[in-house]
């Protein structure tokens, strides 16, 4: 299974979740084609950043999923490419997490990290799936 096809079946896991516990969600576009008989897939990230965009009780949330080796790249993605651009009052106004994922002995380690300044980032809590 390639990169990008593990990648797609987190993310619907994360999306049948959040429709199970009925949270009101958006998810990133992907959009698929074939030319010459070959398969492409492009897919556009909200803001360029983010898989998910949540409304939880008025606070906005955004969900960032990728593998535990992918980590320190996204950190630095949502930093350079999202949150350098907004003013520093507005920072305040959502809450990012990054949920990543392991598979370790057959099983699929869950770990979310929550955004808190530029210096600090903090786990949260870790699921684990068989």
């Amino acid at each position: 299974m390639a990169y990008g096809e593990v990648m797609e079946k987190h993310e619907r896991l994360v999306a049948k979740t959040f429709k199970e516990n009925n949270i009101i969600y958006q998810q990133a576009i992907t959009s698929s084609r074939f030319i010459n008989k070959k398969f492409f897939s492009n897919r556009n990230d909200i803001f360029g950043v983010f898989d998910f965009i949540i409304l939880n009780h008025n606070r906005i949330i955004f969900f960032q999923v990728t593998s535990l080796s992918n980590v320190s790249h996204k950190k630095n993605k949502i930093q350079t490419e999202f949150l350098s651009k907004l003013e520093r009052d507005k920072q305040r106004e959502f809450d990012i997490y990054i949920l990543t994922y392991k598979k370790e002995k057959g099983r699929i380690l869950w770990k979310m990290i929550k955004y808190i300044n530029d210096d600090l980032w903090v786990d949260i809590i870790i699921l684990t799936k068989n």
